[in-house]
């Protein structure tokens, strides 16, 4: 029997391998996911619902700083607890939530996206550093919020190689301004949407031409990689797999695409509205 409410928590910090979880809801099916690939998992995510709405997010402790799990999983528990109470969202909830979170953070930095679905299709998105959000509809997906990367569309390979890594807004204890990415409207049924870490972003082939960057988000290989039918525990699941695999294979040029995987922790949620 389906509970009336109930939440999944992962902390990168507990995470030894991987976790996944999967449910089925009246109004939407999810999967959340989180893999370890680093030494210590730096990935939090959670997911909340209750017969009003469903809440998600992923969290990327900053790679190379100190205290990147626990700074991750920080964030995590607070979001969840500052956003269970509410039945509908506006942007400017998920921005100060994602914002008052850095107040608990007293080690190490993190990045940020959250989803707020209602059920009737109302969804709220918001997201800090680099962790894209994507819609899928029908054989299209979008990326939906900007990314707080120092790379792009347009800048030379090179340049993109070196410093994808960077970015210019994260949550945590600093003088830097945090930039909320934010965005708001309504899923049709069957439209799906993915929330992930930069572990599933810089495994992906972007596009190249002449020596610059033409898909810096990985959309088409995205989209082809993609299960054509299936939950959303089918598309985690074969999305994890195929990652995986890529990240052991190593790096592959082709003349319109490349691919420069990276050994990184991995965090995928994906959410079906019905």
């Amino acid at each position: 029997m389906l509970k009336k409410s109930d939440e999944i928590l992962i902390k990168g910090s507990e995470v030894k391998d991987e976790q996944t979880v999967t449910s089925q809801l009246t109004f939407c099916d999810f999967c959340v996911s989180v893999k370890k690939g680093n030494s210590e998992c730096g990935d939090s995510a959670f997911v909340y619902y209750d017969k009003n709405k469903l809440i998600a997010g992923v969290f990327d402790g900053v790679s190379g700083e100190p205290d990147a799990a626990l700074a991750s999983s920080v964030a995590a528990a607070n979001i969840l607890e500052s956003l269970r109470a509410h039945d509908h969202a506006t942007e400017k909830l998920l921005e100060d939530a994602l914002v008052h979170s850095h107040t608990k953070i007293k080690k190490g930095f993190t990045t940020g996206s959250i989803v707020f679905l209602e059920k009737d299709g109302t969804v709220t998105i918001a997201g800090v550093g680099d962790s894209p959000i994507y819609t899928i509809t029908g054989d299209s997906i979008y990326s939906e919020l900007h990314l707080a990367r120092v790379v792009r569309n347009g800048d030379s390979i090179l340049k993109f190689l070196s410093s994808r890594h960077m970015i210019t807004s994260f949550i945590g204890p600093s003088n830097n301004d945090i930039i909320v990415c934010t965005k708001s409207g309504k899923l049709a049924k069957d439209e799906k949407l993915i929330i992930a870490t930069d572990g599933l972003l810089d495994n992906l082939y972007v596009g190249v031409h002449d020596g610059y960057i033409t898909d810096s988000l990985g959309l088409v290989d995205l989209k082809n990689i993609l299960p054509k039918e299936g939950s959303s525990e089918n598309i985690v699941r074969s999305l994890m797999v195929d990652i995986t695999k890529r990240i052991s294979a190593g790096k592959i040029e082709h003349k319109d695409r490349l691919l420069h995987p990276k050994d990184d922790d991995i965090s995928i949620i994906c959410i079906g509205f019905k």
